[in-house]
């Protein structure tokens, strides 16, 4: 009686034990079961969103490589129209005589993006011809401007960083080639510059998708938005004049 009393009393305690161990299991796996579940998605949407995010950051390098890839040819075409200038028939510095000289100028300004006007000057940066003719231009001392004592120096193609026209105020990209003669010596310069702010220079990133939220600005070497799909953007950060 005394052994039966005792294992009557015992199964009920062990039976509740090892009920509420496995209930216990059941809840820690169950869980451990939930947060495995809410970590592994938790881990594919992260990569989701980095997949979005990256594929997002190829695109718009991929088409700021574009855009850079479609100006630097447009800039290319447009020095070799100035080029172009110190080829035409009748050009010669040396033979006192300027009509050739000034018609190769004139269809340099009319089939280029230079429009603040084009230019001719002596090995000395002194301007002798422009078009469209501005007053008081001729004669005007352009050795005074880095980008100008550069080309005379080196020989070659210079584009300028975005600057000030002393005699008019203007503000302008300018591109320069060396005209050459014997022995490569420097005989002059033919340039041309750009008014960033007309239409025609700005047109050139018009046709741009920038995308929902995004704009593209062309900068120049001093961090001067020469252009952008965003209007207010133009000439920021220009206080250095």
């Amino acid at each position: 009686p005394l052994s039966t009393a005792l294992g009557e009393g015992l199964l009920p305690a062990n039976f509740l034990t090892k009920r509420l161990s496995l209930r216990r299991r059941i809840v820690l796996l169950s869980s451990l079961g939930v947060f495995v579940v809410l970590g592994a998605m938790g881990a594919m949407g992260y990569l989701s969103v980095r997949e979005m995010v990256d594929g997002s950051l190829r695109e718009r390098l991929l088409l700021a490589q574009n855009v850079a890839g479609r100006l630097d040819y447009i800039m290319d075409q447009n020095l070799i129209r100035l080029q172009d200038v110190s080829f035409a028939p009748g050009f010669d510095l040396g033979d006192g005589q300027l009509d050739a000289e000034r018609l190769a100028l004139h269809s340099a300004y009319l089939n280029s993006i230079f429009t603040d006007g084009v230019f001719l000057t002596d090995e000395r940066g002194t301007v002798i011809l422009r078009q469209p003719y501005r007053s008081g231009s001729i004669g005007d001392d352009f050795s005074r401007y880095p980008h100008v004592k550069e080309s005379l120096a080196s020989g070659k193609p210079v584009i300028s960083s975005l600057h000030t026209l002393a005699q008019s105020g203007d503000k302008v990209v300018t591109l320069l080639v060396p005209i050459k003669g014997w022995e490569s010596r420097v005989l002059g310069l033919v340039g041309g510059d750009i008014d960033p702010t007309n239409s025609r220079f700005q047109d050139l990133l018009k046709a741009v998708k920038a995308g929902e939220g995004g704009y593209i600005d062309l900068i120049d070497d001093r961090g001067v938005v020469l252009a952008s799909t965003m209007a207010g953007h133009v000439l920021e950060g220009s206080d250095h004049g």
